[in-house]
């Protein structure tokens, strides 16, 4: 009960409307990548709607989706993480949703012993709230926000590794 009331707390501090951004990364750290390796996690059954609607938008704009065989050996490959959740409290009027999508790749410090570690490197995200009585809109909701991510995305790739 506690989480809930701080993941709305949360809500209500960094929404300023309908869904927002909340941090614009910087394109260049998707420079030198040659795919990414899509990974999602979707509350209420809508990790495979969510998979198919990232996955058509990175081939349509020509990057190579990679197994994760491929990202756990190759320091050219990202992880891309899209994540959905969805909390929703019994006595509640409303719920709160969030759509990240994040990158992850091998970077090397240059320090100590030149161990490859995993690193966020771009990301992006929507926090916002729907009422209870909203909630047959919100799968489609979660798709635009989705979208806009993956297009969000889709273009900084394509700044960072012009063709």
């Amino acid at each position: 009960m506690r989480g809930i009331f701080l993941f709305m707390a949360l809500i209500m501090l960094f929404d300023a409307g309908p869904a927002t951004a909340h941090y614009r990364p910087d394109p260049a750290a998707l420079g030198g990548l040659k795919g990414v390796f899509l990974e999602v996690y979707a509350d209420c059954g809508l990790e495979s709607s969510m998979a198919v609607l990232a996955e058509g938008r990175l081939k349509a704009a020509g990057i190579t989706l990679a197994s994760e065989k491929d990202w756990q050996s190759s320091q050219d490959i990202g992880q891309l993480h899209l994540d959905v959740i969805i909390r929703c409290e019994r006595d509640e009027v409303s719920c709160g949703y969030s759509v990240m999508l994040k990158l992850e790749q091998h970077v090397q410090l240059t320090r100590g012993q030149r161990t490859i570690i995993r690193a966020t490197t771009w990301q992006n995200s929507y926090t916002a709230s729907i009422s209870k009585r909203d909630l047959a809109s919100l799968p489609d909701l979660l798709a635009v926000d989705a979208s806009t991510l993956v297009l969000n995305f889709i273009g900084d790739y394509l700044i960072a590794n012009p063709r």
